[in-house]
């Protein structure tokens, strides 16, 4: 027992090692660094040698990270309140002509595919709900579904909720499951919504959509991506679906909503500057901007607070798009609160929390 401890402990002290760049380890054994080294060398075997005795072992977590009941990420629908939704109309209205209108579908497919994309915070999925959620296009298909995909492309779940979400039944076999989709679809003019798809393998969404031959011609398949590369290969111009930032002055209504509560500036004139600054280093993000509105919503009264997020260096960074603003959001939480989101941060994409 000694001997294996010994052995592991001499083991985790070169991996902990191996993690020191070689710039900080090239001094002499005389060092000040040298002996913090050894000390913390000496602290891991300790608590090695402490687990040993303790009967302790690492073992391989076997619940699964994805819960489809459990796991948050899924809980995305196609719910939306139109009221609180800025500066979309003129797409929605885009859109729903390829929804509405004869589509440019393969001679071979009865179904259309109408994509949706754009970078992360762009507000994809907010128009593909809006798309969902209009009456013209509940009277124009008769079977509709909305799928959150994400970025596990499981063929067997997605087809799953499609048939629950058309049929209200379920299928345990995958086999039975398409059979029983391409039955029910069978001369129906359908509508799904494939939401924030990540999967580029064309074999993968070749299965998913076996079913769907059956379908009445005019079927659609929205899809919200990033990536543009499956669309490629479906022979789609991912450059014509491509969804914008918002405009300047619909962004700044949008960041006065959910910073003031209201539609403009017009009454926080001594705010206006520092959110129109604010304003255009979000890029037009739909995302950032709801991000930042909400944290500076309790601070509408502090000018100073304001021209600091305005002007903080976190917006110099290299990294574009949505992560400055989300990184000022962190940095205003309180110490307490980034010490718990350190702690979440250490468990894995989609962990299952007991």
């Amino acid at each position: 027992m000694q001997h294996e401890s010994t052995h592991e402990s001499e083991s985790i002290s070169n991996k902990v090692r191996k993690l020191i760049p070689t710039c900080c380890t090239n001094f002499s054994r005389n060092t000040s660094m040298h002996d913090k080294l050894d000390s913390i060398t000496a602290k891991l075997k300790d608590l090695v040698e402490e687990k040993a005795a303790l009967g302790l072992s690492v073992t391989e977590d076997s619940r699964p990270r994805n819960n489809n009941n459990n796991n948050n990420r899924r809980f995305q629908s196609s719910v939306v309140d139109p009221s609180s939704i800025v500066g979309r109309q003129a797409q929605k209205e885009a859109w729903l002509q390829q929804l509405l209108l004869l589509g440019d579908a393969p001679c071979d497919q009865k179904f259309s595919i109408v994509p949706i994309v754009g970078m992360g915070g762009v507000g994809k999925t907010t128009l593909a709900r809006l798309l969902y959620d209009d009456q013209q296009v509940k009277d124009h298909f008769e079977l509709k579904a909305w799928v959150y995909v994400s970025d596990e492309f499981d063929s067997f779940r997605i087809s799953k909720e499609i048939f629950q979400s058309m049929a209200n039944k379920e299928v345990s076999d995958f086999n039975r499951l398409q059979e029983a989709l391409r039955d029910h679809v069978r001369d129906k003019k359908i509508l799904l919504v494939l939401d924030d798809i990540w999967s580029e393998n064309y074999a993968d969404w070749e299965t998913l959509v076996r079913p769907f031959y059956t379908c009445a011609p005019g079927s659609r398949i929205i899809l919200t991506t990033r990536k543009d590369q499956l669309l490629k290969q479906l022979v789609y111009n991912p450059q014509n679906k491509q969804l914008h930032s918002l405009s300047d002055d619909d962004a700044l209504s949008l960041f006065a909503r959910h910073a003031l509560g209201v539609n403009n500036f017009d009454s926080h004139l001594s705010l206006k500057p520092y959110a129109e600054g604010i304003v255009k280093k979000c890029g037009g993000l739909p995302l950032a901007l709801i991000a930042l509105g909400r944290l500076l919503r309790a601070k509408k009264d502090e000018v100073d607070h304001w021209k600091e997020v305005s002007n903080s260096e976190i917006w110099r960074l290299k990294e574009g798009g949505i992560l400055p603003a989300l990184r000022l959001s962190y940095h205003d939480l309180s110490a307490t609160l980034k010490q718990l989101f350190a702690y979440c941060s250490l468990f894995p994409k989609d962990f299952l929390f007991d």
